[in-house]
This record gives structure tokens, C-alpha cells and sequence, in this order.
């Protein structure tokens, strides 16, 4: 293999965001060498940088009304209960924790009058989110969470190699040996042996044309992961967040508006969300935005989308919460917040991911993941908050327990089938296969928009797979004139595989759950109370699903 560096270390951690900061600096304080690869730059870029950095968590000091029992139960059932119970329990275990961690990392949480803030996000029963202080950040208030981390890692000694995707991860002897990736600077292939590698490179909303994500977010490292032997869970599973903002301004918009007085509005200023849930505009997401849809689609929306009013927000909350939103709309000329918005649903989170064990192993040893690679935690649906507090407190078990890991051992020869891999994605006199990677990636997305989001049929699930496929094997033809163009080539060869993934599974699971919604298979069934776990061997030409009841204690 082609390649102008090898580097070795104990861990490699894949990513660049909260969950994969917080791995990268649990497993450098637990004493081991760390390299952390990333398609952007560590701390700047990924989903965590477009996010409004809040964490909901269980703080014994700050929450005398909640409990970690009150916490698990309400993220379960969100989850329409298929989550991990052990996962989840744990989750709420260390949340309080890791948030109060984070001022020993140098975040600075949201404060009013002198007290750290924490509100009721939607579908939480409980006041406990919390944010991270973003004043002066704009939209990106995730660097508020992001850059102190990065700056962290950094002090500590972690090797950060920010626009060096990974394309492979490589095992030898049947354990993890590393992996491959490409400085897309220098455009030389790296190889970096490890013998213990930690997934947190995020989820997979790019992969659908309407989305509030980042370009980042492909779900290729899943598919990697998948590829070096480790099984997947609940990748049918795709959040649609409710808020994206239609008019006056195309811009994402916080559940926090909800959980501070706003309210959803059809096209003759009703309040309807009363009518899907007793929780109102608290209700979890999924339930905000197959409403939204339906009041849109129905004949009583606005544009296909519905109105948000934000006129009972206090002006103590706009200004300590939404300040950048206020600022941003009175400069376009919106009386914010009496003037009504236009919302409509979007792309945002994957629930599902690489299946773990409260180590944050998956099930190739030397293998972990955590955030949203990671699946398990939230089931079906996922509470607002629960992202970061995952990524926080099973980045740091992740971390830490590949540092153990790590400890004594060596990495292994990688296999041959990597080094042929690598090798034959290359070809000099190959045509600029820039056009074909482009176009392949506006039918991926639309069609993924098309059939395999908020609503769901058989035939347009059949119609998906079908597309996908063809697009799987075009993309298999494809070559790159130097590692640069490889490395997108099997960006995109390894998207279009979680795009299968996904829609194979939707396709599998009969019955409507969560933020999946089969408009064929309406009700929610008992017989599919469990997860569906995906394989996907180098051999094969396409994953191996099955399904596991959840054994209910």
C-alpha cells in the first residue's frame, strides 16, 4: 500500500466532536498514546458544532426534583422501551457527573442569576437541561463544548490529524491492528496501528437531502466499524427534528423555544399539538414532527409546514437563550418574537448504531464507539439533551477502556484484503471521477428524502433499495487519480451502504415505533418489542439482519 507515514499508537479514536474529545482525553489521562483522525478539523467541525450544546443529565445537587430512576424511565419510553436498560441506567448514572466535569475541561456552563440554568426540554418530565455558556458563538454554539475539549486533548498530548479521514479500519489475526486513512492535505495515504480503535465520528444525516447536519455526518465510519466484524442495532431508527425553519429565514431552530413557551399553530392560529399528546408542545420529537407533518400535509399547514409562535417566550429567556436567533431575525426585518415562523421537519440524529456493552465494546475486541456511532441507548427515539450527555459519558468509558485495552499490547499486520483495498482504489490514468461522486450524491440523498424518511411504505422502501443498489454498484467502479479522490470514492462507497443499511431495516421492521413510521404498518406491535442487529461481512453483498426480542425483568 501506497503510503508516506505510519504512525503507531495505543488508541485511535475516529472523530472529531463531543463523544470522540471526551474518548480521546479519558483514554491520554488513563496514560495512554492517542491519535485522534478526523474528516474536518478536531474541536471545529462535525454535528456538535451546529448543535445549541445542551445536555440534559440527573444532578443530584441542582435537580432535588429528579432522580436517575425518573431519568431512565423517561428515556426508555421515548425509546418506545427497545433501548439497552443497562446502557440507559448507566446513562443516568454518570450524567451529573460527566456534566460537572466539564468546567474541569474548561466549558463554562449557562448561568442566570448565579445559578446554572436548566430547563424542561421536549419530552423530558423533568427540568434537567442544561447548556453550555455560547455567548458570542452565532449559530455554532457546539463550540462552546467542542474547542475547550480540543484545546484539552491537545494540552494533554493527544495527536490530533484534523482533515485525515479515516477509509478503513484494519484488522490482522482477527483483532484490530489500526487503520487507513489520507491526509487530504498532503494526499497521501497514513496508516496508523493501534490495537485499540474508538468509532465517535457521529451519525449519518447527511445522507438525506433536508437536513439541520453537517457534511460530515455520512455514516461511513458505521459501515467501516461493521466491515472489521462488529454488528450494528436500530439503524431503522432516524430522528426528524420538528423546527427547521421554512420563513421568514431558512435557519434551524432549538427545541428550546418549546421548552420556554413556544407553540406549533396550523394555518388558522390553532394550537393542535393538544390534539396528538398530553404533553402539548413538550411532547418527545417524534410525536412534534409527525404532527407537524400531518397538520402540513392535511390542508391546514402554511406551505407545507405550520406556524411557530414565540410570543409568550419571556424577554429574560430570549435574551439568556435565544439572543443570536432575536438578533439574526431583526436584521431580516422579523418582529421577533410576535411575528408567527414556518417550520417544518428535518433530517437530524441517528438513533441507531454500533452495538456496545457498558464498556463501550462492541463485539470485535479492541473495538469501541461511543455518541451517535454508537446504538442502544435511545431506542426508538431520543429525548432532547441526550446526545451530548451520551457522547459525555460514554466517550469517557469508551476512552478509558480502550486505554486498558491498549496496555501491553501490540498492534497487529494488517490483513491483505486492507492493503488490496487501498491499492486498487487508485489509478492515475483513471477519468476525474469528481463528476460521478457528485451526481451519485444528489440521488443517494434525494432518494433517501424521498422514500426513507419521516414517512415510510413497503414500495417506496422496495424503490430505495433498488436505487441504492444500482448506486452500490456504480460507485464500485469508480477509481481516484490520487488517495485524496479515493478516500472520497470510499466515503461515498461506504454512505451508500449505511443508506442500505437503513432502509433495509425500515424495510424489515412491520410496525410503526418511535421515529419510524411505516404508514403500511400503522400501530405499534408487541411482537417487535426488540432491536434489529445488522452484519455486514467483507464477503458479502449485502448486510445480514436479525431480529432479538428484548427480554423484558
Amino acid at each position: 500500500m501506497p503510503a508516506t507515514e505510519t504512525i503507531s499508537a495505543d488508541v485511535l479514536v475516529v472523530g472529531a466532536g463531543v463523544a470522540a474529545l471526551r474518548a480521546a482525553i479519558a483514554a491520554r489521562e488513563a496514560g495512554a498514546e492517542v491519535v485522534l483522525c478526523c474528516k474536518g478539523i478536531a474541536g471545529r467541525s462535525g454535528n456538535t458544532v451546529v448543535s445549541t450544546a445542551d445536555i440534559s443529565a440527573y444532578v443530584p445537587q441542582l435537580g432535588v426534583d429528579d432522580s436517575e430512576g425518573v431519568f431512565a424511565t423517561d428515556t426508555l419510553q421515548t425509546g418506545g422501551s427497545i433501548a439497552d436498560d443497562d446502557l440507559v441506567q448507566l446513562l443516568a448514572e454518570r450524567s451529573g457527573e460527566a456534566l460537572l466535569d466539564l468546567e474541569r475541561l474548561g466549558i463554562t456552563l449557562l448561568r442566570s442569576e448565579g445559578q446554572i440554568d436548566r430547563t424542561r426540554a421536549a419530552g423530558h418530565s423533568r427540568a434537567r437541561t442544561y447548556r453550555a455558556d455560547s455567548k458570542g458563538l452565532g449559530p455554532n454554539k457546539g463550540l462552546a463544548l467542542s474547542v475547550p475539549l480540543a484545546q484539552r486533548a491537545g494540552a494533554i498530548g493527544v495527536r490530533c490529524l484534523s482533515r485525515t479521514p479515516v477509509v478503513r479500519i484494519a484488522t490482522g489475526d482477527g483483532q484490530i491492528a489500526g487503520a487507513v486513512a489520507v491526509d487530504m492535505e498532503s494526499r497521501d495515504f497514513v496508516r496508523i496501528a493501534a490495537p485499540a480503535v474508538v468509532v465517535a465520528a457521529g451519525g449519518a444525516s447527511h445522507l438525506f437531502a433536508r437536513t439541520n447536519g453537517t457534511a460530515e455526518a455520512t455514516g461511513d465510519a458505521i459501515v467501516y466499524a461493521l466491515r472489521a466484524g462488529a454488528k450494528a442495532r436500530d439503524l431503522e431508527f432516524v430522528q426528524w427534528h420538528p423546527t427547521r425553519m421554512d420563513e421568514p429565514v431558512p435557519l434551524f431552530l432549538t427545541n428550546g423555544l418549546l421548552a420556554d413557551g413556544a407553540v406549533f399553530r396550523d394555518a388558522q392560529g390553532r394550537r393542535f399539538m393538544p390534539d396528538y399528546d398530553e404533553r402539548a408542545d413538550l411532547a418527545p420529537r417524534d410525536v412534534l414532527s409527525k404532527a407537524v407533518y400531518l397538520e402540513g400535509k392535511g390542508g391546514r399547514g402554511v406551505g407545507g409546514g405550520v406556524y411557530l409562535d414565540c410570543s409568550a417566550i419571556p424577554a429574560d429567556r430570549i435574551a439568556l437563550r435565544h439572543a443570536y436567533l432575536a438578533s439574526v431575525l431583526r436584521e431580516r426585518g422579523v418582529d421577533f418574537p410576535n411575528q408567527w415562523l414556518v417550520v417544518s421537519p428535518a433530517t437530524h440524529f441517528l438513533m441507531g448504531g454500533i452495538a456496545i456493552d457498558r464498556q463501550a465494546s462492541s463485539t470485535v475486541p479492541g473495538l469501541f464507539a461511543a455518541g451517535e456511532s454508537a446504538g442502544g441507548i435511545h431506542g426508538a427515539n431520543r429525548l432532547g439533551g441526550n446526545a451530548f450527555c451520551e457522547g459525555l459519558v460514554f466517550g469517557t468509558i469508551a476512552g478509558a477502556a480502550a486505554a486498558r485495552y491498549a496496555a501491553d499490547r501490540t498492534s497487529p499486520r494488517f490483513d491483505s484484503d486492507t492493503e488490496a483495498l487501498i491499492c486498487t482504489s487508485v489509478d492515475a490514468g483513471h477519468a476525474d471521477p469528481r463528476p460521478a461522486i457528485a451526481s451519485a450524491w444528489r440521488e443517494l440523498r434525494q432518494t433517501m428524502w424521498d422514500h426513507v424518511s419521516l414517512v415510510r411504505t413497503e414500495a417506496g422502501l422496495d424503490e430505495a433499495e433498488a436505487i441504492l443498489a444500482a448506486l452500490a454498484g456504480a460507485a464500485g467502479e469508480l477509481r481516484g487519480r490520487d488517495p485524496s479522490e479515493a478516500a472520497r470514492i470510499l466515503e461515498l462507497r461506504a454512505s451508500i451502504d449505511c443508506a442500505r443499511l437503513i432502509t433495509s431495516a425500515a424495510r424489515c421492521r412491520e410496525e410503526s415505533r418511535g421515529a419510524h413510521w411505516r404508514v403500511d404498518f400503522p400501530e405499534t406491535r408487541p411482537e417487535w418489542l426488540g432491536s434489529i442487529y445488522a452484519s455486514w461481512p467483507l464477503a458479502a453483498d449485502s448486510p445480514v439482519l436479525t431480529f432479538r426480542p428484548k427480554i423484558v425483568r
